[in-house]
C-alpha cells in the first residue's frame, strides 16, 4: 500500500480526505484481509491518465523543476483553479511562499500517487505539502477506499 507520506516532503497537511468521520481507521481495519486488499488497491495503486493530462504533469514538473518550491498544494480541480478564479489570493497569500500548483482536474487519488511518484518532488525538499484529493473517487469508492 503506498503511503501518504513522502521522505522528500516534511509536512502533510490532510485538508479533505473524505465526508466521513473515521474512515481513516475503518480503512485501517479493512485492509487486513486479502479480499479486502484487493478492493482497496483501485484506489492505492498509482494510475497516470492519457491525453491532456500528460500535457498538465509536464507543465508541473517544469514548475517543480525551477527549484525553491517551500509549498505544494496537491490535488484535483478544487486545487488547479487556484491558477484561475483563485489567482488573485494565490498571488496574495502563497505566491510569496514559493508555492506551486500541482492540482490537475479530475484526479482521482490513484492519480496523484502516481504524479508523486514521477517527477512532481524531484529534486524540491518543500517545508509544506497541503493535499486535497478523494472527491473525484466518491461516486466510484466507497470512504474507507478512499481514505486508504
Amino acid at each position: 500500500m503506498t503511503r501518504l507520506w513522502h521522505p522528500k516532503v516534511s509536512w502533510i497537511l490532510l485538508v479533505s480526505l473524505v465526508a466521513c468521520p473515521g474512515a481513516l481507521a475503518t480503512a485501517q481495519n479493512a485492509v487486513k484481509t486479502p479480499a479486502a486488499k484487493n478492493v482497496v488497491e483501485k484506489t492505492t495503486t498509482p494510475v497516470p491518465r492519457s491525453g491532456w493530462w500528460q500535457k498538465r504533469q509536464e507543465q508541473i514538473n517544469a514548475n517543480v523543476g525551477k527549484g525553491d518550491a517551500q509549498l505544494l498544494m496537491i490535488g484535483d480541480s478544487i486545487t488547479q483553479d487556484w491558477e484561475g478564479k483563485g489567482r488573485e489570493v494565490w498571488d496574495k497569500y502563497y505566491g510569496k511562499r514559493h508555492a506551486v500548483n500541482l492540482g490537475i482536474g479530475g484526479d482521482q487519488t490513484q492519480h496523484v500517487l502516481w504524479r508523486l511518484e514521477h517527477g512532481n518532488l524531484d529534486g524540491i525538499h518543500p517545508k509544506l505539502a497541503v493535499l486535497m484529493i478523494g472527491t473525484n473517487n466518491s461516486a466510484s469508492n466507497t470512504p474507507e477506499q478512499i481514505a486508504a
